[in-house]
């Protein structure tokens, strides 16, 4: 959803269509306002740019990924358009988006288009900056309701249905700028400050402002939630659900991470693929103290497309922050990997990975004992670093009453994925060369007479006699 304090030029971008928005009832209007302006500035960013120079760029880029080909030609197509012809492109960008959410949800493409989304938030191809804001606003009509405003399209159950973040912080954010430009639109323009009009309507909806600079700060907000959130999609089902951002993030252009010693950022990564341990199935809250405005990381580990991936979750004075880590392909993903603030994202890279190298690897030298040598805050207090492990059968997150397919009218069944991990093998046997392989592919270092037992599902079924489950491992 592209917000902005103030118009832009809809003279430029065919007035008449914006009527043709404002006559329609207000919640399909304002669907169409949120799309119309998504597709303002992807223009923009176009205008920029050679268009020749677009289209084999972007072909080049999509053309290798793996995803359902008709949903990335459609989007292909759709970019292609908007340097074609721009009034073909805002005049049909609202059937373009019914069309391919019919498609998504006719073939269940959800897992398609949140994979395809997340290689565009890892690449480093300027056009994909386009390509996500094209992407972006379909999650909008792929709501139940699409005119719920209030929710939003976060992650795939594990039955490949869409899972929905309720009670969106910035839901509202966008209606005084609605209420202008409808105003504008319809010949009623304020003969005052648009500006102020726009400070009263935020203040009306419970947001503190009251400056110029402090709307744009709030959309700038919104922005980093929603795109924070859309980051971390690809990976959220409903055992993962708890690694989303909880509260947003309102902060400094980049969360200022005091500078850190101890080991190089990669002996940390090279420790992190010979590592001894996996975290308990519910994850591992390290609590800080005295660590500046940093207060807790959330970490879970969860296997995606044949690699172990590092999800973790920072809780700061300003509010969460979310990203991963991909230990084979050693990626680190944060909010401000593509800011200008490099130093600032190397620290904060080498803070999440020492932490999770202290819980999971051997090295003596990076232990949460040893915090306060490694995070030091010039002369103040000695930061400290504690670990709470969550332990027992992985719990669904989303809904803590979990929707279980019924088998024979008085037994349920649910599916577990279960994470590879490291065992002992009994006196005399010998670990198998797949075993070993398989462990070095997802970066774990066997001793002698260890093996390692690969990630697996299981079913659990489960006997309900008067409200009390009782449960046999199947």
């Amino acid at each position: 959803m592209e917000v902005q304090l103030v118009s832009l030029d809809y003279g430029k971008f065919h007035r008449s269509y914006l009527k043709k928005i404002f006559s329609k009832p207000a919640p399909m209007a304002r669907l169409m306002k949120r799309t119309f302006s998504t597709a303002c500035a992807i223009l923009n960013d176009l205008e920029r740019r050679d268009y020749r120079e677009i289209t084999v760029s972007l072909h080049n880029f999509l053309s290798a990924l793996p995803w359902n080909r008709r949903l990335i030609d459609s989007l292909e197509a759709q970019m292609e358009l908007a340097g074609a012809n721009q009034d073909r492109f805002v005049r049909g960008i609202h059937q373009f988006y019914n069309n391919i959410s019919l498609l998504i949800k006719k073939e269940k493409l959800y897992k398609d288009l949140f994979g395809l989304l997340r290689d565009c938030f890892e690449s480093e191809e300027e056009i994909v900056t386009c390509t996500i804001s094209l992407i972006m606003q379909v999650f909008e009509y792929l709501r139940p309701n699409k005119y719920n405003f209030d929710s939003m399209v976060c992650g795939v159950s594990a039955n490949g249905e869409t899972l929905l973040l309720c009670n969106d912080p910035f839901s509202k954010i966008d209606l005084p700028t609605f209420d202008l430009t409808k105003r504008e639109v319809n010949g009623d323009a304020l003969k005052g400050d648009t500006v102020e009009f726009v400070i009263q309507g935020m203040q009306q909806l419970g947001f503190d402002v009251h400056s110029r600079l402090q709307v744009v700060e709030e959309i700038s907000f919104s922005q980093i939630w929603e795109n924070n959130v859309f980051q971390m999609a690809s990976f959220i089902n409903e055992f993962t659900f708890d690694m989303l951002p909880r509260l947003p993030y309102r902060g400094p252009a980049i969360l200022e991470i005091p500078k850190v010693t101890g080991e190089e950022l990669g002996l940390i990564k090279e420790l992190l693929v010979n590592r001894r341990r996996t975290l308990p199935a519910n994850g591992t809250l390290v609590e800080l103290k005295n660590a500046d405005m940093l207060k807790s990381v959330f970490f879970k580990e969860i296997l995606c497309d044949n690699e172990m991936v590092i999800l973790y979750r920072v809780g700061s004075t300003y509010g969460d922050l979310s990203g991963y880590y991909k230990t084979a392909s050693r990626l680190f993903m944060a909010m401000f990997n593509k800011s200008n603030y490099k130093e600032q994202s190397l620290r904060l890279e080498k803070l999440i990975l020492w932490l999770y190298c202290a819980l999971v690897c051997d090295d003596r030298k990076i232990s949460l004992e040893r915090f306060g040598d490694f995070f030091r805050i010039g002369n103040s207090v000695t930061p400290t670093a504690s670990a709470k492990m969550f332990y027992g059968q992985v719990r669904n997150v989303y809904n803590h009453d979990v929707q279980r397919e019924v088998a024979e009218d008085r037994y349920s069944r649910e599916i577990r994925t279960i994470n590879g991990f490291v065992r002992k093998l009994p006196h005399g046997k010998g670990v198998s060369k797949d075993a070993v392989t398989a462990a070095a592919s997802l970066g774990f270092r066997l001793e002698p007479g260890e093996t390692f037992v690969r990630p697996f599902k299981k079913t659990v079924r489960t006997l309900t006699r008067m409200g009390n489950e009782y449960k046999n491992r199947g």
